[in-house]
C-alpha cells in the first residue's frame, strides 16, 4: 500500500535536495525544513532563547509545547485518521519541544519512525540515553549502518541518493584528489594520504573542519574550517579525478561521498573495504588506501561510468519504507486499512 510519508525537521542543504528529489517521484512524500531554519527575525530570536538548553539548565522554562505545531508545512494534505509516517533524524531539540506526542495526539493512526543519519555511538555522545528515548518514542527506528542495525537491532534502510543533475559545470578536471569532511578523529590520517599525493605529484583539493591552529599542517595548502555549501561540493567533485572518502570507525556501508563518484564517474579512494560485499562495487574504480596505491592510475584517469548493480533511487527507498509500514501494521494490529 502507498502511505503518506512527511520527513520532518529537515535541516541539511543535502538532506533538502534528497527530499525534493523524492518528492518528484512520490507525490505522497512531504517534508518540513527544521525550525531553526524555517523561523526568521524575532520569531527565530524568541525560538532559541525559549529553547536554549544552556538556559533550560537554570531555569526549565515552560510551555515549550507551544513551538510543536510549527514543524508541519502543507499538512493540508494529512487528514486525523490517515496512516502517515512521520521520519525524524535530528537530535533531541524536538524531543524537548514535545513534538512527538503532539502529532501522536493529532494523528492518532501516525507511525513515527526515527532514521539515524549518523553513527549510534556518536549520538550516544552528544545525547547520552538518545537511543532508548528513542525506543521509548518511536514505532521504527532504522539506519544506514548495517553494523548498528546488527549490534543494537534496528532497520537497515537502502541507500537513497539525490538525481545530482548539477548544471552548469563543465567537467574539466582541475585537481587528482579531492576531500571535504570534518576532523572526527581522522586527520593523522588525511595528512598522511595528502603527503603521498603530493610526494607523488597529484594535486589536492582538501577542506578539513574543526581542526584546532595548531594542528592545521600545510595551512598554506589545506582548507582549514572552511564550509562549503552542498552545491559547491558537487562542483569541487565534477572538476577532480578522484574522492577521498575516510570512514569512521564503526561505520561502512555506501556514503554520500560513494554515490558522488558514482554519479559523475570518479574514481573512489576509501577505507571501507565493505563496499566489496556490495552491488555498489566497481574493482576498476574503487581504490583502498591500505594497499598499494596505483598514483599513475588515478594521475592518468578518465571520466567514465562505474560498472555497479546496486539502485540508490527514491522510487526502491520509497517501496522499502511502504513494506516496513505494512509489516508493522500487520504486527500491531492496531492500524485499519
Amino acid at each position: 500500500m502507498d502511505y503518506k510519508i512527511y520527513q520532518i525537521g529537515v535541516e541539511y542543504e543535502y538532506s533538502k535536495i534528497t527530499c525534493n528529489s523524492i518528492s518528484e517521484e512520490y507525490k505522497l512524500f512531504y517534508y518540513s525544513l527544521s525550525l531553526h531554519k524555517k523561523f526568521h527575525g524575532i520569531k527565530k530570536l524568541l525560538f532559541k532563547f525559549h529553547t536554549s538548553k544552556k538556559i533550560n539548565r537554570i531555569v526549565k522554562l515552560p510551555f515549550k509545547s507551544v513551538w510543536a505545531p510549527s514543524v508541519l508545512d502543507n499538512c493540508n494534505n494529512i487528514q486525523k485518521d490517515d496512516i502517515v509516517c512521520f521520519i525524524y533524524q535530528g537530535g533531541d531539540n524536538y524531543f524537548d519541544i514535545g513534538v512527538f506526542p503532539y502529532l501522536k495526539k493529532h494523528f492518532p493512526n501516525s507511525i513515527l519512525i526515527y532514521n539515524y543519519n549518523d553513527l549510534v555511538e556518536l549520538n550516544e555522545r552528544l545525547y547520552p540515553g538518545f537511543l532508548n528515548k528513542c525506543k521509548a518514542t518511536f514505532d521504527i527506528i532504522m539506519t544506514f549502518n548495517p553494523l548498528d542495525s546488527k549490534a543494537f537491532g534496528i532497520e537497515l534502510h537502502p541507500p537513497v541518493f539525490p538525481r545530482l543533475n548539477y548544471l552548469g559545470v563543465d567537467n574539466k578536471n582541475e585537481y587528482d584528489v579531492f576531500f571535504v569532511g570534518k576532523d572526527k578523529g581522522r586527520l593523522a590520517l588525511i595528512l598522511k594520504i595528502y603527503e603521498l599525493m603530493v610526494a607523488h605529484g597529484l594535486k589536492c583539493e582538501f577542506y578539513i573542519t574543526d581542526v584546532e591552529k595548531e594542528r592545521q599542517l600545510y595551512s598554506e595548502k589545506i582548507h582549514y574550517n572552511v564550509f562549503l555549501p552542498y552545491e559547491d561540493v558537487l562542483k569541487k567533485v565534477s572538476k577532480t579525478k578522484s574522492v577521498l572518502n575516510i570512514i569512521q570507525e564503526g561505520s561502512c556501508g555506501i556514503t554520500l561521498r560513494d554515490y558522488e563518484c558514482i554519479t559523475f564517474k570518479k574514481m573512489l579512494l576509501t577505507n571501507n573495504t565493505y563496499l566489496t560485499n556490495t552491488k555498489y562495487y566497481d574493482a576498476n574504480k574503487v581504490l583502498f588506501i591500505n594497499e598499494d596505491i596505483p598514483f599513475e592510475k588515478i594521475k592518468n584517469y578518465k571520466d567514465s561510468s562505474w560498472n555497479i548493480t546496486g539502485d540508490c533511487s527514491a522510487k526502491s527507498y520509497i517501496t522499502w519504507i511502504n513494506e516496513l509500514i505494512d509489516v508493522y501494521i500487520a504486527k500491531s494490529k492496531k492500524y485499519e486499512k
